[in-house]
């Protein structure tokens, strides 16, 4: 998959393929099809249901659809069916895609030990008391992150960063079994 973009390519004669995994709950996914002759605009339908179900209709237009995102929240394998209505007897022709998913860990909050909140409760306050004084001048909040991130060393499961758009960002690693 590049960037946001899930290609299925036919081979010559074929009516089913399979594309690369995504991710679940990736959002704002297209499907690209190539390798089948299609018209300017045609009908989709997805489904986390190979067989039964519901379906979500969409429409493609040259060669791309919108992958909705609710068929990415389950963690299970998206099916597409494309119709092509063939002939003057309007006759169908159906292509089958599957698109594998990777299921993501479901995350879970572990509450701080007394100990641990009180560090956190230092950290922050080091940090407030950082931006109160320097009418938030990055510089010195840079500073004060890495005074809170020396006191958060200290149980070592918790780490504080600022992000791109200067957003103070208080992280957990995982615990590893």
């Amino acid at each position: 998959m590049r960037n946001n973009i899930v290609t299925a390519t036919f081979a010559e004669g074929c009516y089913s393929t399979t594309t690369d995994a995504i991710y679940q709950y990736d959002k704002g996914l297209i499907l690209s099809i190539d390798g089948v002759e299609l018209p300017e605009t045609f009908e989709t339908h997805f489904s986390n249901y190979s067989y039964g179900g519901t379906a979500i209709p969409m429409i493609g237009s040259n060669g791309t659809v919108n992958i909705p995102d609710e068929v990415n929240t389950l963690g299970a394998t998206v099916y597409v069916w494309i119709v092509l209505h063939t002939g003057t007897d309007d006759t169908e022709t159906v292509l089958h895609i599957e698109i594998p998913v990777n299921r993501k860990s479901d995350a879970v909050y572990v509450e701080p030990t007394p100990s641990e909140q009180s560090i956190i409760e230092q950290a922050i306050a080091v940090l407030n008391q950082a931006i109160e004084t320097s009418a938030q001048s990055i510089v010195v909040a840079q500073a004060a992150l890495e005074q809170a991130q020396a006191v958060l060393r200290e149980i070592s499961t918790m780490s504080f960063h600022i992000d791109e758009n200067g957003c103070l960002i208080l992280t957990q690693p995982e615990d590893e079994e």
